[in-house]
């Protein structure tokens, strides 16, 4: 029986979702032991990771946080306990302490985003990274990438060969939680035609532009937006650009839900428009229930998904469009973006919503991905 450690950055929040899908898939692989272990502990994380082992205790308060030596002091711990053939980790911070740790184990390294993306919590962050794409990655025994970008920046910044690995989904799971019924209130927001946007509301997410864009067209459609700031609060900043642009009667800011898909369902189309993103799985997780996305050119991954990397442009004069959607440039001349946000979003009032997307799944799912982190068949 092989023995896989998988180490999580946290038991909640998007990274420790992908992480918990490899988990899912590893427990219905044969002959294999799953032993979930999380970063930081945290109230109210994903079930999964309700009983794992962690290494900072976030809910005592006491315990908020340790010195990095002591992080790899109680991974070895746990190590030594479990004795892992594999160690899988998942994420920057997690991915250093698998390099550092003890153990004959097999390290494997996933990684989400580029570099690049580090700068968004802080410089000093950004120069912390670097060293460990430098001098620490390389010492991997193997590197995933979630996306193209992805792979390419991290081959880039450690010299090393990177494997593309998407993040698996579970697409039943997301089907299955879309059929969850709407409030009667919620119904009377989708009676209308519903662009929708899921994700945090950060100005990295384009969530200024979405709503600018959405204001320049004339139409009685909605614009829903699901999520919050770092804190789960709706930012009164975007409250306010809706009312100065005085479209508050067709822009509702829903908060944070635990069930986002029950709302794919059931809108026209959702939207994306980041700066920067690596292998965006909510354009994924809209795709598989039959909707069409509108998104920014933020990296090569959106192209991936969209089944285009062909027709791959660093800069878009126009929107491109093909069967799933509409990518559109991601200049930083507003006045472009927005514009072609705003042809995209026209296109879309128009179209009928309901024909079959020839989206392919299988990229995603657990028996085309499990092989990479089982090491079978490879």
């Amino acid at each position: 029986m092989k023995k896989i450690l998988v180490l999580s950055p946290s038991n909640k929040g998007t990274i420790a979702s992908c992480t918990a899908n490899i988990i899912k898939a590893l427990l219905n692989t044969g002959n294999v032991e799953v032993f979930p272990v999380v970063l930081y502990k945290e109230d109210n994380g994903i079930v999964i990771f309700e009983h794992c082992k962690y290494i900072v205790d976030r809910t005592i308060i006491q315990d908020k946080n340790i010195c990095f030596l002591k992080k790899i002091a109680r991974l070895n711990e746990i190590k030594k306990e479990i004795c892992p053939d594999i160690t899988i980790s998942t994420l920057v911070s997690v991915n250093t302490l698998n390099v550092l740790s003890n153990g004959r184990d097999i390290k494997i390294g996933v990684f989400h985003s580029p570099l690049e993306q580090t700068k968004n919590v802080s410089h000093l962050n950004y120069l912390l990274c670097s060293i460990s794409y430098r001098l620490l990655f390389r010492k991997l025994d193997y590197l995933y990438a979630v996306s193209e970008t992805t792979k390419k920046d991290v081959e880039r910044h450690t010299g090393c060969k990177v494997k593309l690995v998407y993040n698996i989904h579970n697409f039943d799971e997301i089907n299955c939680k879309s059929k969850e019924p709407l409030t009667d209130e919620e119904n009377k927001l989708f009676s209308k035609k519903v662009f929708l946007y899921v994700g945090h509301l950060y100005d990295s997410k384009g969530v200024r532009r979405l709503i600018i864009s959405f204001a320049r067209i004339k139409t009685t459609a909605n614009l829903v937006l699901i999520g919050g700031d770092a804190k789960g609060n709706i930012p009164d900043y975007y409250k306010k650009i809706a009312r100065d642009l005085g479209i508050s009667n067709r822009i509702y800011f829903l908060g944070h839900k635990d069930n986002p898909y029950k709302y794919m369902r059931h809108c026209s189309v959702l939207c994306l428009p980041s700066y920067s993103e690596g292998l965006p799985g909510v354009l994924i997780e809209a795709l598989s229930l039959n909707k069409k996305v509108i998104t920014t050119n933020s990296s090569l991954g959106v192209w991936e998904i969209m089944q285009c990397l062909e027709s791959y442009s660093e800069r878009l004069l126009k929107p491109f469009e093909n069967e799933l959607g509409f990518i559109t440039s991601n200049s930083d001349d507003n006045d472009e973006c927005i514009n072609q946000l705003v042809f995209a979003f026209e296109r879309i009032l128009h179209e009928d919503n309901n024909n079959k997307l020839p989206f392919n799944k299988s990229r995603f799912e657990a028996n085309t991905l499990s092989k990479y982190f089982t090491l079978q068949q490879l």
